[in-house]
């Protein structure tokens, strides 16, 4: 029998909402994400922004350079959206920072938010994330955003969304999640006639 890479199995993910309460019964309501590699085959939400070319857009980041967001690029960007009182946003923080030393060389690795620089910089003072970080951001988040905190967003040298993920702290199987953003990264950096 062949091994099968882990990539290929079908990956199943549930996303939980709160618990209700009828009468005698306790219902649990969820969605769920059916996903071989990188396909899926069932999504609970709708991301209707894969496939958006983003606008070039010039933006400041934290530190009082400029980059540029959407439009031709050099290198794949990952961008990841988050804010300081995020829990899911911050457990994922470790799992992004090992991609960003991985592939920084290949990719661009952005964290956006809608904080300000103040609260930003008290979080950076006591945790390491390394991306490039943009404050004060809400109207562009708006703009390329879909779902709730955190989202993960890559976007090819073209300025083309290819992937939108959630978060890879809340998974119960943090490895498959980890291995599934790096596969995606490693799709990025094929010629775009492959990525699809």
């Amino acid at each position: 029998m062949e091994n099968i890479d882990s990539l290929q199995r079908p990956n199943i993910i549930y996303h939980f909402y709160n618990i209700e309460i009828s009468h005698d019964s306790v219902i649990q309501p969820f969605k769920y994400d059916i996903r071989i590699g990188t396909e899926y085959l069932v999504r609970a939400y709708e991301y209707d922004k894969i496939g958006m070319e983003i606008s070039p857009k010039l933006l400041r980041t934290f530190n009082g350079d400029s980059i540029q967001i959407g439009g031709q690029q050099s290198k794949p960007m990952l961008i990841n959206l988050w804010f300081v009182n995020c829990r899911g946003c911050i457990e994922e923080i470790p799992a992004l920072n090992k991609l960003k030393k991985e592939y920084s060389d290949r990719v661009n690795f952005v964290a956006i938010t809608f904080d300000n620089n103040k609260k930003v910089h008290n979080f950076l003072n006591k945790n390491d994330f390394n991306f490039i970080h943009i404050t004060d951001q809400k109207e562009f988040i708006d703009y390329i955003g879909t779902k709730p905190y955190p989202e993960n967003i890559f976007i090819s040298k073209e300025g083309t969304i290819e992937f939108i993920e959630g978060g890879i702290g809340g998974n119960p199987d943090f490895e498959a999640a980890t291995e599934h953003f790096d596969a995606i990264i490693k799709k990025l950096l094929l010629p775009t006639s492959c990525i699809k």
